[in-house]
């Protein structure tokens, strides 16, 4: 998996150069290995039983050992429900990462109050892994990958160092969830902290409901998806991600009533300015080259303040050196921008001219940010239409 770097401001170095700085940046996550060479540190509580039970198509897990044969399971096609019935702690010695691949479902993943996972190593693979897989649904329960030590940050190149921090073979930390090449997907009512790179990850995935979940704390991003369509994000709360809440490169998508909380609070990656090694500030949420029919409407971006003179964005757009086609048809509507050091939308001046194309930004409220009123809407002027610059405006919640 090749992750996308967004460089909020312009790079001065030959275009040769720059694209081979972009290849190394977008290099640096690949697709999780498989879940049987994770290495895992820590405890389990002896509580937790280390069968796994099935009955009537569902296989009830409440420790790892019974979540992975849960897994097994599901991939021979035996069960259409895994239930998480504890709060299952994952340990060098017992992981709970897994890899579902094939599977046509429906198959469900589904937990209720207070259960879930709890990581304290093994970050280098995915906690649930879904390749070429179809009618996947991920419901109603959390994993928390903790707050220990994070690895040190490659200062030239933007990502954690896969030291023990990941699970102590050097390997680069991966998303906690990762889906690749699957349709019908639905994630409602997760609670994911704490990931050492990025809570959820879509690669080529279609028809994505991402839905009333939280997303907090994320080392690189809350959302990254390329090379999907028909993707929609609603009713969720992103807060404290470290970089871009939801980044995206797909065709048609909404996003919808979402709460952004002090994302992108610091500059991620150090690639900008003269020597290619100052900060990058960047959006709570970027739209990449190749999107296409991305409606942003009724969602609140705030609080997202950058020490010292940086300035960040609400909504930011931009190209890179594997996505150049154009972003078109985007209508951003009824959202708040408020209390923010940060302008509310930013084109990048990297991307050419003419390489957006009928971008709306209309009734929305921009409010107590960093210069007020339309210097702190950085796109051209005949998008901008009927926006509320008060306190209180009408028919914005």
């Amino acid at each position: 998996m090749r992750i996308l770097l967004l460089l909020s401001r312009p790079i001065k170095m030959k275009p040769r150069t720059m694209a081979w700085l972009l290849f190394a940046i977008f290099a640096q996550i690949e697709a999780p290995l498989a879940s049987s060479e994770t290495g895992l540190e820590g405890a389990v509580s002896p509580a937790q039983s280390s069968s796994a039970s099935s009955s009537g198509g569902t296989c009830v897990a409440s420790s790892p050992a019974s979540f992975r044969a849960c897994a097994d399971q599901a991939n021979l096609g035996a069960v259409s429900v895994i239930q998480i019935a504890a709060l299952i702690g994952c340990s060098a010695a017992d992981s709970c990462n897994v890899s579902l691949k094939n599977i046509s479902g429906p198959l469900t993943i589904a937990g209720t109050g207070g259960t879930g996972f709890v990581r304290h190593s093994g970050y280098g693979d995915s906690l649930i892994e879904v390749l070429n897989s179809q009618n996947i649904k991920l419901e109603s329960f959390s994993i928390d990958d903790t707050k220990n030590k994070l690895g040190r940050p490659d200062k030239s190149q933007g990502y954690t160092r896969g030291n023990k921090s990941c699970d102590g073979r050097r390997r680069r930390c991966q998303a906690a969830i990762f889906f690749s090449k699957s349709n019908n997907v639905i994630i409602n009512d997760l609670t994911i902290n704490n990931s050492k790179k990025i809570a959820i990850g879509l690669k080529a995935v279609h028809n994505v409901t991402v839905s009333n979940s939280r997303i907090y704390s994320a080392f690189a991003f809350g959302i990254w998806s390329v090379e999907g369509s028909n993707q929609y994000f609603a009713d969720n709360q992103f807060k404290n991600i470290r970089s871009n809440a939801i980044i995206f490169s797909i065709a048609t998508a909404h996003i919808k009533n979402n709460y952004f909380d002090h994302n992108h609070y610091t500059p991620a990656f150090n690639v900008c300015g003269k020597n290619s090694n100052e900060p990058c500030p960047g959006g709570q949420l970027l739209v990449l080259a190749d999107s296409s029919n991305i409606k942003i409407e009724e969602n609140t971006f705030t609080r997202q303040l950058m020490k010292g003179d940086l300035i960040g964005q609400g909504i930011e757009f931009d190209y890179s050196a594997t996505h150049k086609n154009p972003i078109v048809n985007v209508s951003i509507r009824k959202n708040r921008f408020i209390k923010n050091k940060a302008t509310a939308a930013f084109i990048n001046k990297l991307v050419p001219k003419g390489a957006i194309r009928q971008i709306e930004f209309a009734n929305n409220q921009v409010f107590s940010n960093q210069s007020g009123g339309y210097g702190d809407i950085a796109l051209p002027k005949s998008s901008i239409k009927n926006n509320c610059f008060k306190q209180k405006c009408p028919g914005i919640r």
